[in-house]
């Protein structure tokens, strides 16, 4: 197209440029709508993409097994922290009792595993270590104390082979609960010991011990003789409690007393309640409810319960209780099982080592299990999800809201610009684009002074028109003759998106925003009456 000689068609012109822009006089709003809603789409499609591959959502099981973890680990710690000092003071306990009794035997020229002989000097001897033992317990954070001596004090008593002469004493409050000063409950042991010290005689008491099949006693003192073990190998753990028939399941470390020779002559223990167990065992249960966490024994690949200390809400330990055995897996990791009444857990649990590579007692072992009703990770799950969907939902609307209102403030000005310059009513017209602003004032003061447009009025837009590239001038062109996109594309073939691309570096080139500035400029240059001086040479 040659300067000057042939004017600018400017409906096909305009309905070809539009189409190709993707913006018309009806449909710059909704094209803007559109670019502005598919962004706001794809934005919360790729937030849902990313939650999705993460894992936090749908929530599923993830945020449990990560709480599971983190709450296991804490609760592994604590517990093997617990037994570990419970072993240390126990072994410096036996060594210190030991002592004190045989030196206190040897002043009466009694050897210390010939106690039994003398049962009437055993309150004196037992008196003696009370505060011995008072002392041992409150450094630990164990309940209870005891000590139990291979001697009766009648002999001539029925079932005088399994009675033995020692002391119980447990405290009311743990040192972990903050209290001040602790209440001492005498179970075991002479009644005056007990009145003399202030200590209150449970219901429950009895002067001695009946150790008839009670493994804490027999167990201990049987492999301390002859095996030659050292003292931090004969401790022994056990479930079986002291008393038959005491509300709760205590856990026991109990250790030989030996003399000087490596006589077994009693032995000394300390207890973890079961109460003592949940206060320092206890699972967090802000996120989940009924959580428990359970120490027992294992039986090959079971978790015994019935026997085992159970951490938790009320619920969460009656629901357990009936419960006989866990399965364990052979790892540890995040599992599931169902309960034979019919509720389904999720677990995690690891093996509890209490015992040395080479203590008599290896076999023994015990495990730590925690344990979520999967109802209770149902209901977090379902929680999540709908809080998530809520701010996917959140986002899409604020972003619908902002869409209309980057349309109404930046695309209606546009349009009441380009209507108001179609029909020439200028006066205070004011589009906020720098230069569309400068032409309309200078069009206004050429028309106030009744004078007519210069032929240079628009040099600097046909010196930009001019600058393009031939294939720039082509798709120019092309656009006034009036062609569609997919005529354009033919005829240079161009695919759609390099024809975008070329279109965008037009823009850059002529100096303007975007589509929208550009129809406004070609109205101005219209309402000038050059349009027919602005053309490409081909």
């Amino acid at each position: 197209m040659k300067k000057g000689r042939r004017s600018i068609r400017t409906n096909g012109f305009f309905g070809s440029f539009r189409k190709v822009a993707g913006m018309n006089a009806s449909s710059m709003h909704f094209r803007l709508y559109a670019f502005l809603l598919s962004t706001v789409v794809s934005l919360v499609f790729g937030i849902s993409l990313i939650l999705f591959f993460t894992g936090r959502f749908p929530a599923g099981t993830n945020e449990a097994e990560k709480y599971m973890n983190r709450e296991f680990a804490n609760m592994y710690g604590r517990l093997t922290d617990q037994t570990g000092d419970m072993i240390v003071q126990l072994i410096s306990l036996s060594q210190a009792l030991s002592r004190s009794i045989e030196f206190n035997l040897s002043e009466k020229q009694i050897p210390a595993n010939r106690l039994q002989e003398h049962p009437e000097i055993l309150e004196e001897i037992i008196g003696n270590e009370l505060g011995r033992l008072q002392y041992a317990l409150e450094i630990t954070k164990s309940s209870g104390v005891f000590m139990v001596l291979d001697a009766t004090v009648n002999p001539e008593l029925e079932n005088a082979e399994n009675s033995r002469a020692g002391i119980y004493a447990r405290i009311s409050e743990p040192q972990v609960s903050g209290a001040a000063t602790p209440t001492w409950n005498y179970f075991r042991g002479f009644p005056r010991i007990a009145y003399q010290n202030g200590m209150n005689i449970m219901v429950k008491w009895d002067m001695e011990f009946d150790v008839e099949g009670r493994d804490f006693y027999h167990l201990p003192i049987g492999f301390s003789r002859g095996s030659f073990l050292p003292l931090s190998r004969l401790y022994y753990w056990s479930m079986d409690g002291i008393i038959p028939g005491v509300d709760d399941v205590a856990l026991l470390c109990s250790i030989p007393l030996l003399d000087s020779y490596g006589n077994a002559f009693g032995v000394c223990g300390f207890e973890i309640s079961e109460w003592n167990f949940s206060v320092l065992s206890a699972p967090d249960g802000s996120e989940y409810r009924d959580t428990a966490s359970v120490f027992g024994r294992m039986d090959g690949s079971w978790l015994e319960v019935g026997s085992a200390k159970i951490s938790g809400t009320q619920a969460a330990r009656s629901g357990l209780r009936g419960y006989l055995r866990i399965p364990l897996q052979s790892e540890n990791k995040f599992v599931s099982f169902r309960q034979e009444s019919g509720r389904t857990y999720y677990g995690l649990h690891d093996e509890i080592r209490l015992y040395p590579f080479d203590s008599p007692f290896l076999d023994k072992q015990y495990a730590l299990a925690f344990l979520i009703p999967k109802e209770a990770v149902d209901a977090v799950t379902r929680q999540a999800d709908v809080q998530m969907v809520l701010i996917i939902a959140a986002i899409l609307v604020l972003g619908i809201l902002a869409s209309i209102f980057v349309v109404n403030k930046y695309l209606n000005p546009i349009m009441s610009a380009l209507e108001a310059v179609r029909s020439g009513r200028l006066e205070g017209l004011q589009t906020n684009i720098v230069e569309i602003d400068r032409m309309i004032e200078q069009i206004r003061n050429l028309r106030a002074k009744g004078a007519p447009f210069p032929d240079d009025f628009f040099s600097d837009f046909t010196n930009r028109v001019e600058a393009l590239l031939p294939v720039e001038k082509r798709i120019f062109n092309s656009h006034m003759e009036g062609k569609t996109v997919k005529e354009i594309m033919s005829a240079l073939f161009i695919t759609k998106d390099a024809l975008k691309k070329h279109s965008e570096r037009i823009y850059e080139k002529l100096g303007i925003s975007g589509p929208e500035t550009f129809i406004l400029y070609i109205e101005l240059i219209k309402m000038s009456g050059q349009a027919d001086t602005i053309g490409l040479n081909t």
